[in-house]
């Protein structure tokens, strides 16, 4: 039934599209996979609708072109790929109700719909934007405190942010909150095999899902490490050691994981009921962006032989020079390169281990990874763009964080100006979108 992502084969079919961006091991994907779109009667759809099917993990730049911010997502694209409408996790009742609704407006508004759809998507360009004074970068950053015990305070949390809010009072020496910030992460820890869960249920904001993340509890052990150095706790330091040991559980050989999928029964069980079930599976791919922010986190913790061992065996395996030309691939499936989210972390990651080698072949992966990103530059703002592509690509959409990476890089290398001035365009974009988290990485 399903089609995969290609800009040219999507551009070809007549079809609008139905667009299902999933994620690996979560259960409210496999549940809409198989309990939706798995029902007989679904292939009818086929008629008036092209099923296009996304691996978030192996497509981020999809969810670039949608600004899109969970999986699973379903999306109904006209011919030419602009949104006409869609949702997140449903039943089946619910998507066929919304299904039939959406056909009838089609065939009854085809022309308002699509000339709507149309204005759809704005252009997120430099050109919209103008660097905020002083005074407004002021009230953002002296906000920061403020949001952070909203945030603790709230049953609506989550690691990434909590990480961050972790960051903040071990830089500023506040052991009490970091304390307490790692109070509430315990909560979302395995208490038998150890680790930090990924995410949480989106029935239950205060329960967190089964699935576990190496990137994830890579930051939490870095995290770990940084508090014990900042206030000398031993206990902590055991904690760090223990979730140090969890995170080589999901390296394979030469590289790391993304996920271990979600079985909940295996994680309800007691040890003993563990030692005879089948551990949940793992996703076995190869992702590049991934995987250099891991080795990226080893360099900080003082792990730098594993560090360059990961680094050149992703760069082996997933970066192709061709004369002039120089391919970065995603993922080991190889079906999308030179992402901006890849290209930034890979820069800066060969960046800190050149800094600690200074071996030679790292300073040319650095120079050629820097054509790859002057490619990319608009007046001062990074984009993926392409104007042959299908649907939003065409326009510029920024990803924020791949650029707080670039402006990062930047700062490393001594080009500070530069930096200050990507952030600052950035900056008016983050309040926009009310997120804690581009502030504080924008801060």
């Amino acid at each position: 039934m399903w089609h995969e992502w290609k800009d040219e084969e999507l551009s070809k079919d007549p079809r609008y599209k139905l667009l299902f961006i999933r994620s690996f091991g979560e259960a409210e994907s496999e549940f809409m996979e198989k309990g939706v779109f798995g029902r007989k009667g679904i292939e009818t759809l086929t008629q008036r609708y092209m099923p296009v099917k996304v691996d978030a993990e192996e497509r981020p730049d999809i969810f670039l072109r949608y600004a899109l911010k969970t999986t699973p997502t379903v999306i109904i694209l006209t011919r030419d790929g602009k949104i006409i409408g869609g949702g997140n996790f449903c039943d089946y009742d619910t998507f066929i109700k919304f299904m039939v609704e959406l056909g009838t407006l089609i065939t009854k508004q085809k022309h308002i719909i699509e000339n709507i759809a149309a204005e759809d998507i704005k252009e997120d360009d430099e050109e919209n934007f103008s660097e905020p004074e002083s005074e407004f970068i002021n009230q953002v950053s002296s906000s920061i405190p403020h949001l952070l015990d909203k945030i603790l305070n709230s049953s609506l949390i989550s690691p990434k942010i909590l990480f961050l809010g972790l960051d903040f009072f071990i830089k500023n020496g506040d052991e009490a909150k970091a304390r307490k910030v790692i109070e509430l992460l315990s909560k979302a820890e395995d208490k038998i095999e150890g680790g930090l869960f990924s995410s949480q249920s989106f029935e239950n904001p205060t329960k967190f899902s089964t699935q576990k993340s190496s990137l994830i509890n890579a930051k939490y052990a870095l995290l770990l490490k940084k508090f014990y150095e900042k206030f000398k706790d031993e206990e902590i330091n055991k904690k760090f050691a223990q979730q140090f040991e969890f995170l080589k559980t999901f390296y394979n050989q030469n590289f790391f994981i993304n996920k271990i999928a979600e079985d909940e029964e295996y994680y309800k069980s007691t040890k003993s009921i563990r030692d005879i079930r089948q551990k949940p599976q793992r996703d076995e791919r190869l992702f590049f962006d991934l995987n250099l922010e891991i080795a990226e986190i080893l360099v900080e913790m003082g792990e730098i032989e594993d560090a360059r061992k990961i680094t050149d065996y992703v760069i082996s395996e997933l970066v192709e020079v061709s004369g002039d030309e120089i391919k970065i691939f995603h993922s080991n499936k190889k079906d999308t390169f030179n992402l901006l989210c890849d290209v930034s972390q890979g820069i800066i990651t060969l960046y800190k281990i050149y800094k600690e080698t200074k071996e030679e072949k790292y300073r040319k992966l650095i120079a050629k990874f820097e054509k790859v990103l002057n490619s990319k530059k608009g007046d001062v703002l990074y984009f993926d763009f392409n104007k042959n592509g299908f649907g939003a690509l065409k326009k510029k959409k920024i990803d924020i964080f791949a650029n707080i990476k670039v402006s990062k890089y930047f700062e490393f290398i001594g080009e500070k100006e530069r930096a200050e001035k990507i952030k600052r365009l950035l900056l008016p974009y983050a309040m926009t979108k009310d997120t804690f988290a581009f502030l504080y990485a924008l801060l």
